[in-house]
Formats: structure tokens, C-alpha cells, sequence
């Protein structure tokens, strides 16, 4: 199951309801009831093995103290089903988004930001053998970037180059950011257009961007030579294939990037989703980077959220009525039984 962007709203997505006002509440209140019946109804229906998450867990984590923050993570927890203690359950894995530890130059300044968020969720650059094929992980956030986070990225994205040995096997790349699309076409499942795309700062000070830049999603793929790239960060759904120098083909392949939509019915996606992978236990050890038919995927729709409160608007309109009714029907049966009757009116001085 991989699932992007829950980013629970808070005081800085509605500004206007004001912090702390019976406004903010109920919308922070719609927002987690509808990511955590969704994540229930997923894990409950499918039971998958592992989940993976692309970041951005929170609404606006990178902005908060160590206080506020551990409220917040408390409300991410359980939203998210995050199983905690030992619970049994799928595997959970994330990489970090910008809502979670903001961009390369806020992570250069206050390196405290991205600490806290792994110390709690672990490693945004990881390895994780799931079926046949390993889930590779990697910090997007400061690969434009410069310092010490943004080496130690590149020196684990250099270091997957070195690995690739026989018997291979196979990569999926899971990043917050996407790659960059050039043709701004997504495929049948868009609901939106695809963004331009902005990038806010000088050389290697980013402190905005919504692609990776070239050279580094060329980088990146040359390094990890993925089957599948996996990305959150638009909110909606993206389908868009990649061209890339292979040292184990031995010339230029193809790979598909499938940027999952936000899993929240309040971050600007009239139809939230999430995806299903099947992935294989044995993957073969030749490569293959288009990965046909190695790994099926399924995208799976949530119910709009302006019909859900339709819905329960409708209940209750009926609920009311059906409680209200008899006592009200009495009323006026008793007022037209009154009508008619002399009336003695008096005056009281």
C-alpha cells in the first residue's frame, strides 16, 4: 500500500478560521476522521505486508517547536494507524516531505528539524527488501541543496551504484519529490493540470521547489536504475515516463514514475487516492528496467468528501424531521382544534 501527502490540515492551511477557533477544530476533526477511516478500510480490506508512505505526514511539522510538535506527531500517529510498541500489523515506511522537515536550507539551518523526524519515523535513505525487490528510499529535500545532509545523500545515492552486482536486484525509488516532466502530461487519471513547476532560491539554497532538478533525477536514476519510481508532493495523480543512461543496459531505457495523489479529502484533490502494489517474491535476477509485468498496481479512489457531508446533511435533515415529527404534527393538530373557539380577552389594569 503507498500512500502520499495525508498532511493534516492545521491553523496554517486555514488561516482564516483562526488558531485555536471551533472553525479549525472541526476541519482538523473532518480531515483525521476521513484519513483514518481510510487508512482502517485499506489495511482491513487489503492487509498488506508493508505501507509506504512519501511524505509529508504533516501539515506544517517544520514549522513547529519540540512541544507542539509532539501533539502533532500524537494526531499523525493516529490518523495514520502508525503501529507503535510492537504492534503487529503491516511494516511501515516514509520518506520525509516538505511539510515534515521543509527544504534543503531550512534542514541546513536547523538540522534539529530532520533529526526529530527520524528519530520518530525513521530514515528518509533506506533499503527495504519487500518481496523480491528493494524499496529504495532517498531524502529529496536536500538534493538540490548543499551541506551536511545533502552530502550524506548523495554519498548513500553514490553508494547504491557501487552495490549493483549479480545476482541484481530489482529497485523501486521512493521519493517525496518528482522528477521533473517537461511535457506536463499525466496521463487519464489527472484532475488537474500539471503544475509548471516553481524552484525559490539561489544555487544550492533552495527553499522551494516542486521537481528535482535535472541533474539530479539524472543522477538518481544512473545510481538506483529503478524499475518504478513512487512520488508524492502535487496532491494529484501523475503517470510520466523517464529516459536515463543505464550502465547495466548498456545505453538508454525508459522507467515510469507514478506520482500518487494526496490521501486527504482537504488538500485540493476532489478524488484522494492511494495505490496497491503486487510485488513479486522473486523478481529474477537479469535487469530489466521497464519492469513489465513484474510489478501490478492498482489505483484506488476515495469518495469525495463534499458527497459525504451531503450525505450526512441529508441524514440529518431526515433524522430530525423523523424525531420532530409526531410532537409537531400533535401541535398542530391541537391549533386547528383551537380555531373557531370564542376567545375572552381581558384587560388588566
Amino acid at each position: 500500500m503507498v500512500t502520499a501527502d495525508p498532511q493534516l490540515v492545521d491553523e496554517y492551511t486555514y488561516r482564516e478560521l483562526g488558531r485555536r477557533s471551533r472553525a479549525l477544530a472541526f476541519a482538523e476533526a473532518v480531515c483525521d476522521a476521513y484519513v483514518r477511516r481510510t487508512m482502517k478500510a485499506g489495511l482491513r480490506r487489503f492487509a498488506p505486508r508493508n505501507v509506504v508512505f512519501l511524505g509529508d505526514l504533516f501539515g506544517q511539522g517544520a514549522r513547529r517547536n519540540d512541544d507542539e510538535w509532539r501533539a502533532l506527531r500524537r494526531r499523525v500517529d493516529a490518523a495514520l494507524w502508525w503501529p507503535r510498541n510492537g504492534d503487529g500489523g503491516p511494516l511501515y515506511h516514509t520518506v520525509a516531505g516538505n511539510h515534515d522537515v521543509g527544504y534543503s536550507e531550512v534542514i541546513r539551518h536547523h538540522p534539529r528539524i530532520l533529526a526529530r523526524f527520524e528519530e520518530w519515523y525513521g530514515k528518509s535513505n533506506f533499503v527495504e527488501r519487500i518481496g523480491g525487490v528493494d524499496f529504495v528510499g532517498v531524502n529529496a529535500m536536500v538534493l538540490d541543496g548543499k551541506g551536511p545532509a545533502t552530502d550524506e545523500t548523495w554519498a548513500f545515492v553514490d553508494g547504491l551504484s557501487a552495490q549493483k552486482k549479480e545476482p541484481y536486484v530489482k529497485r523501486v525509488l521512493v521519493t517525496h519529490l518528482p522528477l521533473p516532466n517537461p511535457s506536463q502530461r499525466c496521463g487519464p487519471f489527472r484532475n488537474s493540470q500539471a503544475i509548471q513547476g516553481r524552484t525559490l532560491g539561489s544555487d544550492k539554497e533552495i527553499i522551494y521547489q516542486d521537481y528535482l532538478s535535472d541533474e539530479s533525477a539524472q543522477r538518481l536514476l544512473r545510481a538506483v536504475e529503478p524499475v518504478l519510481v513512487l512520488s508524492g508532493h502535487d496532491h494529484d495523480q501523475c503517470e510520466v515516463t523517464h529516459a536515463y543512461e543505464s550502465a547495466l543496459a548498456g545505453g538508454t531505457v525508459a522507467v515510469t514514475e507514478i506520482t500518487v495523489g494526496t490521501v486527504s479529502a482537504l488538500n485540493g484533490n476532489d478524488q484522494p487516492s492511494y495505490l496497491m502494489l503486487t510485488v513479486p517474491e522473486a523478481a529474477g535476477e537479469s535487469f530489466d528496467a521497464s519492469g513489465s509485468g513484474l510489478i501490478q498496481h492498482k489505483l484506488c479512489f476515495l469518495p469525495e468528501i463534499r458527497e459525504i457531508l451531503r450525505t450526512y446533511a441529508h441524514v440529518g435533515v431526515v433524522s430530525v424531521l423523523t424525531i420532530l415529527g409526531p410532537p409537531l404534527g400533535e401541535l398542530i393538530a391541537a391549533a386547528k382544534k383551537f380555531e373557531g373557539r370564542p376567545v375572552i380577552a381581558l384587560c388588566f389594569r
